[in-house]
Formats: C-alpha cells, structure tokens, sequence
C-alpha cells in the first residue's frame, strides 16, 4: 500500500487541492497521513478543537481516500526539511519540563521523558480524540502515538537546538534534575552500597547525590567512556528510560483504543556512525543494537512499527542497510508488521539510487505499506506519482 504525508502546516481544501486528492485516490493511493498538532487542538488546557482534523477527515472521505493521523505531541521546526515552526501548547511549556543537555540548554521538541506528571495529558488528549472519531475508525487506516522528536521514540540527540550537524554522533539529552534523580536511583538501586559502586566503577564515592550522568555528554561518545563499566551503566539505564516511556504510552493507548483501530509507532533510522561504533544510535537511546528488547514491547502492545530511511544506503558513514535487516529480524521474531518511509524528500524521479533503495528495501524487509515523504513533492510533480506507482504496484 502507498501512503502521503501531508504538508507540515494547515492546508487549505481549494478546488486544486481536492482535485489532486482524488487523483491520488485514483492512483491507488491509500491513505494521507497528517499530523494532528498539540498546540492547533489543545492550545488552551482542557479545551479541544478538532476543526483542522474534522476538515481533513470530510475532505478524504469525499476523495474516497483513507486518513492515517499522528497524533503530534512533538514541535516542528528543529529537523531536516521542517518548513514551518510549531511550538507546543503555552500551558506546558509553563507546566512541564523538558530535555536538557550537559551545558544546561533546553530542548523544547518534546518533554522529558521524566516528567511522569505529562502523561495525564497525553491521556487526556487521547481519550478526546477517541471520543471524537471512535465513529469514523472504518475510514482510519492507522493513528499514529508520537513519542519523541520528529515523532520518533527517541531521544532528541541531534537536535539543531544543541548546533548538531551531519554526521556528528549527537549528544546525550539526560541533564535535567529528574533525570538525575532518576540516574541517582537506579544506581543505588543496582549497587545496594556505595562500596559496591566504588569497586565496580572503581570510584570514591562517599555520597550517592554526588552521582551524576557524564559530565561532557559527547565526549562520553567520543573518547570512549560508554565502554566503561560506568558507561555501560549509563546507556542501560538511558535506553531503559525510553523503553518505560513507550510502555507508559502504549499502555494509556491500549487501555483507550482497545482494539478499535490499529495503532502505530515509529523509530528513527539513525544510520550514521555505524561503522565507528554505532555512536549516534546509541545517543538517541537505540543502546540494545538487535533492536530486539524494544521490538518485543511493541509486540506485548499490538502496534505496527514504521521506521525511516527506506531511501538511503550503506556508506562510509552509514550502517542503514544492517539496521534495517536487523529490525526486520526482531520484527519477524515477534510477528510484528514493519511499515516504512523515506526520511529525506526524493524531489525527483530521475534519482535513481533513492528510488531503487526504496524498491528494494520494500521487497527485501517485506514493507506492509509506504509512506511518501511528502505532499508538495508530489503536487510538484505528477511524474513522482508514476514512479511510485511503478514501484508499490
């Protein structure tokens, strides 16, 4: 099945527009994907207005297209390719906290993962729009949960926010006092005693608030401290904060939607880095590199999982072609149903390589459905829509 993403801010549904849309439609394209923005629905606490996502619904049924939502609790505007700046509502951004590097700098993409007092929001928010569409699920191929930056679970390790650029391995995102806290009480609760501690990490530690992640979050990268019995100790606990996340969000998600609509989650292909120890993945909390832990909780909640990058290939900074196979033998291990979609925009359908990565990666990981990044590129050019044709169909 193929799918497009819409475009980033609100559209307009003009006769143009509409038309296209039921070009698609003819096509055989499935579904429009759309993110359903926290600050356009909440924008004051409590208060929902599905106008925008009510618009798209109408507009696509009248196509006879399908709706795929994501339900957007992330910004847009700190990524490759955002052309629009969406913030968060105001009232979180007052309430909550969010992730913070080793110098103390806000990443506002999305809040902390350690801020437990957010999930009776994303609750709240859920249960709203449930209630406000439970009636049309038959014409929803799919709601996605974001999870992280971008929409992704992960971490926001490669923030612009932080001046990161390709390929740099990005940052650890683990500073703010609760993060620490929670560092702080996972180590003792492993240690027991500061004199275990002391030996295993070969430390003096007379006081467990003195315990802190790393000081320098890239050097922690860079100069090799994650090997360190102290190292591994860290990346376990950080790949295990992004683990209880997803549980506390599927779980929310489960106990609303039951079994009334298929729910999605994605991961991000973070392929650069691979052949210098896998760094990049491992600051964005992809820690356990058979991805199998992670891919065993998506099963235990049902979710489809769609990841990136289907366009790009190995290089010699990039591991995506072994990342993605090995997703798609956790993803076969726990009967899980791998989606896919481009990462970059494939402004051409001249660009040979991209188009023949996606065609291969589609047949090769046994992709259920595509999803087109984006609309504007193939509104741009109709001649995108037949080489996609040519290659799902």
């Amino acid at each position: 099945m193929l799918n497009i993403m819409a475009p980033l801010g609100n559209m307009k549904f003009t006769k143009q527009n509409m038309e296209f849309l039921e070009l698609l439609a003819n096509y055989g394209v499935d579904a429009i994907t759309t993110d359903i923005w926290w600050n356009h629905v909440e924008y004051v606490k409590g208060t929902y207005d599905w106008r925008g996502a009510k618009a798209w619904l109408r507009a696509l049924k009248k196509a006879g297209l399908r709706w795929t939502p994501i339900l957007s609790f992330h910004t847009c505007g700190h990524n490759v390719n955002d052309d629009h700046k969406i913030g968060l509502p105001k009232y979180v951004q007052r309430e909550f906290t969010f992730f913070r590097n080793d110098e103390g700098r806000v990443l506002r993409d999305y809040v902390s993962f350690w801020n437990t007092d957010v999930y009776k929001r994303y609750e709240a928010f859920i249960q709203s729009f449930y209630d406000t569409f439970v009636d049309d699920f038959e014409h929803i191929s799919k709601v996605y949960i974001s999870m992280g930056p971008a929409g992704e679970l992960r971490y926001p390790s490669y923030s612009s926010l932080l001046g990161w650029k390709y390929p740099e391995p990005g940052s650890l995102t683990c500073y703010g006092k609760d993060a620490r806290r929670s560092f702080r009480k996972y180590i003792e609760h492993k240690y027991i005693s500061l004199r275990a501690l002391n030996i295993e990490w070969d430390t003096h530690y007379t006081e467990w608030d003195k315990i802190n992640p790393p000081e320098d979050g890239e050097a922690f990268f860079t100069q090799y401290q994650y090997t360190s019995v102290y190292g591994r100790d860290v990346l376990d606990w950080y790949e295990g904060q992004l683990h209880r996340h997803f549980i506390q969000m599927a779980t929310i998600c489960r106990r609303i939607f039951k079994q009334t609509v298929r729910l999605g989650v994605k991961l991000s292909g973070v392929h650069w880095k691979y052949h210098s120890g896998r760094l990049a993945e491992k600051a964005a909390g992809y820690v356990d590199e058979t991805y199998v832990a992670l891919i065993r909780q998506i099963h235990q909640f049902d979710f489809d999982l769609t990841i990136t990058c289907l366009e790009m290939q190995n290089n010699k900074e990039s591991g995506i072609d072994c990342i993605l196979d090995s997703i798609r033998i956790a993803c076969d291990m726990y009967d899980v149903d791998m989606y896919g979609e481009n990462a970059l925009p494939v402004y051409s359908e001249h660009n040979d390589v991209e188009w023949e990565n996606i065609a291969r990666n589609i047949n090769k990981l046994n992709i259920k459905a595509f999803t087109f990044l984006r609309w504007d590129v193939v509104f741009n050019n109709n001649n995108i829509l037949q080489k996609m044709n040519q290659i799902i169909f």
